[in-house]
């Protein structure tokens, strides 16, 4: 069974503050490529939360939702909520490698699975060989640790990985010591980043003019938990004679914004929306001397996300 068909995704509320985000980390892409001029690719699912966003807000039409459930194509078209989402039938890794990478893209690939091998060798590797310079490259992973009970006899959690993703993708300085609580998702960090540089980006450099050449700079290292414990790697492509763009972009203004090994944690404070109003009143200045009978934890945690914070309400349309 389909997880949308459990789960409402637009009501988890860390990930409507990743959207959040994310979309507001996008407006800086216009300093690379003016919005209209980028293709979406993303899994929409029946809800198409991101495609609604990114069309509203920066009036993106080119957009491809990839889904690989095909007995539900009448459902997913019926929820398209724009004629210029294209749906493809397929499972992403070939859904990818039909593309046409004339256009910059911003792509999210939001897996629910952890990492697999097949992702490296397929779907990030057609977009790191293909996409064009200023286009960007989003993934979010499950980084769930393994436990014990999970493990088979004698197996570790090295083990475990290296049979999810191939051996040679596994670099050396990862050990099984590396694996425990958050350290999974600073292992996918790890190796995500090697196979960039080393396995994408080097040979599609080879031969390649220096102003030319394709550098892939980091941008987010999200981890967060709804019913998961959830992680979000990615960045943007870009060429060296686009570094002056990349400057003018500034995406460091960001405080989520991350581009060494260090994690933004998302945590979401569950706040009652009069204690939310009250830490507004004391914002952007520290919230702690707020006289709100939470703990000071709860109001840092607040602090970190209070311009994404979710609001849900009941209502009719």
């Amino acid at each position: 069974m389909p997880s949308y068909d459990d789960i409402n995704f637009r009501l988890r509320p860390a990930k409507s503050i990743e959207r959040k985000m994310m979309a507001e980390l996008l407006q800086k892409a216009v300093h690379l490529h003016p919005h209209q001029d980028y293709r979406y690719i993303g899994f929409g699912s029946i809800f198409f939360t991101e495609f609604r966003v990114l069309h509203q807000k920066y009036g993106i039409n080119d957009m491809v939702s990839i889904e690989r459930v095909f007995q539900d194509e009448e459902r997913f078209e019926f929820n398209s909520p724009y004629s210029c989402i294209d749906l493809i039938l397929k499972d992403s890794k070939d859904a990818l490698s039909e593309i046409d990478w004339d256009k910059p893209t911003i792509l999210w690939l939001d897996y629910e699975t952890c990492l697999q091998e097949s992702m490296i060798d397929n779907e990030f590797q057609v977009f790191f060989s293909e996409a064009p310079p200023g286009s960007f490259f989003f993934t979010t992973l499950n980084a769930v640790p393994d436990t014990d009970r999970s493990l088979e006899e004698d197996e570790s959690r090295l083990d475990r990985l290296k049979k999810e993703i191939g051996s040679d993708n596994v670099p050396d300085a990862i050990d099984d010591s590396d694996l425990f609580g958050n350290g999974k998702a600073k292992a996918y960090r790890k190796i995500l980043s090697n196979v960039i540089d080393s396995y994408y980006l080097r040979p599609r450099n080879k031969g390649v003019a220096e102003e030319d050449k394709i550098k892939f700079q980091q941008l987010v290292n999200f981890e967060y938990e709804d019913d998961a414990k959830m992680m979000t790697f990615g960045g943007v492509l870009y060429s060296k004679n686009m570094t002056d763009s990349i400057e003018k972009a500034n995406f460091e203004k960001f405080e989520f914004v991350e581009k060494g090994s260090d994690l933004f944690k998302i945590e979401n404070p569950n706040l009652t929306l009069v204690e939310a109003r009250s830490l507004d009143e004391a914002l952007p200045d520290e919230p702690i001397s707020n006289e709100v009978p939470i703990s000071d934890d709860k109001k840092e945690m607040y602090e970190k996300i209070y311009r994404y914070y979710p609001s849900f309400v009941e209502t009719e349309l």
